[in-house]
């Protein structure tokens, strides 16, 4: 297993029992992985997205569609704008989808969800995973799923105000803009509540 995956330990022992699906939403439920006395699931994942600052400098690592975003003053009016400092890693990218079709993965999107690009198993219809990296999902890792991190690199500026850091259950539903607004509109970050996390959102503040 995994050689699509040069993150994927080459010792894990994966042992598929069997496969019964019912359309996309039928998670492989028996694709799993025994450890120890117990069975189990490696059809879930995760994603993650940190952020290093050293001095001015800022380091982002991320995985999956977790995302960093940028507020920064606007040269013009003083305005806050978001900035993205990560890639979402969807299976429609050019690049995700070229590296699961050579793995023998499929991308495509159900009837229902036209807009959203799913990787599928190469004889069956599922999981339908919407990102193309992720941690664990390890019944997608000889098919192109890989959990290989990005790395970008941005230098502070006296304009940079505050990064939000957010999984999908916040950047499906909200734009950039909306979440560097909503973060802005709410009292100053320089109390007890600094660094806090709120559900999916965790607001790192004082950038300079």
């Amino acid at each position: 297993m995994g050689v699509c995956d040069p993150f994927l330990d080459k010792d894990t022992s994966l042992n598929f029992i069997g496969f019964n699906s019912f359309g996309y939403q039928s998670r492989l439920n028996c694709c799993c992985r025994r450890l120890g006395d117990g069975i189990v699931p490696v059809d879930d994942g995760g994603t993650g997205v940190t952020l290093l600052k050293q001095g001015q400098d800022l380091v982002i690592v991320n995985v999956d569609d977790s995302r960093a975003v940028l507020a920064a003053q606007d040269r013009s009016n003083g305005s806050l704008i978001a900035v993205q400092l990560s890639t979402d890693h969807k299976p429609h990218l050019p690049r995700e989808a070229e590296r699961i079709r050579i793995c023998k993965g499929r991308v495509f999107a159900i009837k229902n969800e036209p807009g959203i690009a799913r990787v599928w198993l190469p004889n069956i219809d599922s999981p339908g995973l919407a990102m193309s990296r992720a941690f664990g999902d390890f019944c997608l890792k000889d098919f192109g799923v890989i959990s290989a991190p990005d790395f970008s690199y941005h230098r502070l500026t006296q304009r940079d105000q505050f990064v939000v850091l957010a999984t999908d259950g916040v950047c499906d539903v909200l734009s950039n803009e909306d979440a560097v607004t909503i973060v802005a509109s709410a009292p100053r970050y320089l109390d007890s509540n600094l660094n806090k996390t709120t559900n999916s959102l965790l607001l790192l503040t004082s950038l300079i």
